[in-house]
């Protein structure tokens, strides 16, 4: 079975991103199967317009093209993270 494919926007002055980086561990992403990829709002300004991201954190679980199936904004658990 193949990883569940996770977007995460995020900024390094908000402070509700850097709490759900501590938690996104590489052990428990393993756990449940998910493969994070990171964006950073000072480099990968881009992919936030791609995707349409206007706040931090957010999640989009995204499917083997890199089409959107999901999106979660604010602060989520691992377990809401899984629920994408």
């Amino acid at each position: 079975m193949s990883k569940k494919q996770v977007l995460f926007f995020s900024s390094s002055t908000c402070g509700p991103c850097r709490l759900a980086k501590q938690q996104l561990t590489e052990s428990k992403l393993d756990e449940l199967n998910i493969e994070i990829k990171n964006y950073s709002a000072e480099v990968d300004w881009e992919d936030f317009a791609k995707y349409g991201v206007a706040s931090v954190p957010t999640f989009i679980a995204v499917d083997e093209n890199g089409f959107e199936k999901s999106r979660k904004v604010g602060f989520k658990s691992l377990e809401d993270i899984k629920e994408l």
